[in-house]
């Protein structure tokens, strides 16, 4: 490294007594490569995007450039902070407080976790996760059914800021092509590749594999294997 780039690393927050300076700034500031990934790495600007449980920007690593993107999910106002989150989005109150505690070490004041009253966002997040999980358990025996889950779950986004859309967008297109229903497929892989330019932007991994689905939506690998159904 060099004089600057080590005096910038030294310089982050290390919660680890433990372990070795080094590796506990790691262990703290580390953004992973990818979902479910084991590597990590920091970065001198990106590993100081504060955290908040309702976040501005999406962070992003995409392996082909082999960098780290923030993308805005929202407008920001200049003079704002820039403000990305560290937890999967659909927790409660008390789950995200316990995690961010472990992890890092801090109470969240967000806006979200100062507000009165969490009843009604954790009630919205605790059937979000419901319908997820019953958006492909009803995938092959009821997938109209499916379907209505799906457009409940992006409708519970829109009460919690209209974030994460995207794997749900994916869901409908799947199911939809499966099925042979492609006027609604069409619909949800339009929507799926605007929400996808969102969170990862035109550099992003499947960004081509989402625009071919948008442009025609029978080229998904699984289109049509299902007895056809319309479904919308």
């Amino acid at each position: 490294m060099t004089d600057l780039d080590k005096e910038s690393f030294y310089a982050l927050h290390n919660i680890y007594s433990d372990v070795p300076t080094a590796f506990g700034i790691v262990r703290t500031n580390g953004l992973p490569l990818g979902v479910d990934a084991v590597d990590c790495a920091v970065y001198r600007t990106l590993s100081r995007v504060n955290h908040s449980c309702a976040p501005n920007v999406h962070h992003t690593w995409n392996p082909k450039t082999k960098k780290e993107y923030l993308h805005a999910t929202r407008d920001i106002a200049g003079g704002s902070e820039i403000l990305t989150s560290y937890l999967d989005p659909f927790l409660v109150r008390e789950e995200r407080m316990k995690r961010l505690w472990k992890s890092f070490q801090f109470e969240c004041q967000c806006e979200l976790c100062a507000a009165p009253s969490p009843a009604e966002y954790d009630l919205t997040v605790r059937r979000i996760k419901i319908c997820s999980d019953l958006i492909m358990t009803c995938a092959s025996s009821d997938p109209k059914k499916s379907i209505q889950f799906v457009r409940e779950t992006l409708a519970l986004l829109d009460k919690i800021g209209g974030e994460g859309k995207t794997p749900f967008y994916y869901d409908g297109y799947q199911i939809s092509a499966m099925y042979g229903d492609y006027t609604l497929a069409q619909e949800f892989a339009t929507l799926l590749l605007e929400s996808y330019i969102m969170d990862a932007g035109e550099e992003g991994e499947n960004y081509e594999r989402y625009l071919k689905y948008s442009q025609n939506p029978r080229s998904h690998e699984r289109a049509g294997c299902a007895p056809r159904r319309i479904l919308s």
